[in-house]
């Protein structure tokens, strides 16, 4: 989140009993059928409800509390991307800036204050979205972000807001953020399309 960006856990156990009525009430169902219509109603909802699929890579994320700010760095890098139009099959240009970075303790998910582990931290960065056009437009920005670590191994963020909707001429902003090293002061990026050229962006704090 997820944006997430939840699942049930545990198990429901029915064990009704009655005995069989002596006569069926001939204003509505029998009275033996009511229990067990009850029980098919919420053994559906169970069911239904496992079958949702997972929003625990959107993992929605808002901002925390200025005094969790370990360190910044001003980026202010902008591209330019493909975004999909609202209700549409066509696709407008939108602009991308990475504004700047952060280092924090604590990162606010859904309403719910995260506070990092000692030996790690949150690495936020902020995002500006520019719809110049006069359509919706609907932008992912985890998909364009991608962080290196060791061996070139590239990291999607652990948290993001998942299908950002920006209305027409207007400018929306936007977090994607990962757990890092508490003790981390430079970080690498790829930014771009997923299928397409990307650019690395280097930061120091």
């Amino acid at each position: 989140m997820f944006l997430i960006t939840a699942s049930l856990e545990g198990s429901f156990i029915f064990q009704p009993f009655y005995t069989m009525p002596d006569k069926i009430n001939s204003k509505g169902l029998p009275k033996l059928l009511i229990p067990a219509v009850v029980i098919l109603i919420f053994a559906g909802i169970f069911i239904f409800a496992q079958q949702k699929p997972s929003s625990s890579t959107t993992r929605s994320i808002t901002t925390s509390n200025s005094n969790s700010l370990l360190a910044s760095a001003e980026i202010n890098k902008t591209k330019e991307f493909q975004a999909q139009v609202s209700r549409e099959t066509t696709k407008e240009k939108i602009g991308f800036t990475i504004k700047r970075a952060e280092l924090k303790n604590e990162i606010r998910v859904k309403d719910e204050t995260r506070r990092a582990a000692s030996d790690k931290a949150y690495l936020l960065l902020r995002l500006e979205l520019q719809n110049d056009t006069t359509k919706r437009l609907v932008f992912i920005s985890t998909d364009y972000i991608r962080m290196l670590g060791p061996d070139d191994r590239k990291y999607a963020p652990d948290f993001h807001n998942g299908a950002i909707l920006i209305e027409p001429l207007s400018v929306r902003n936007d977090l994607v953020a990962f757990v890092v090293d508490r003790n981390q002061k430079q970080a690498s990026f790829l930014v771009g399309e997923l299928d397409g050229e990307k650019e690395q962006i280097d930061i120091k704090f």
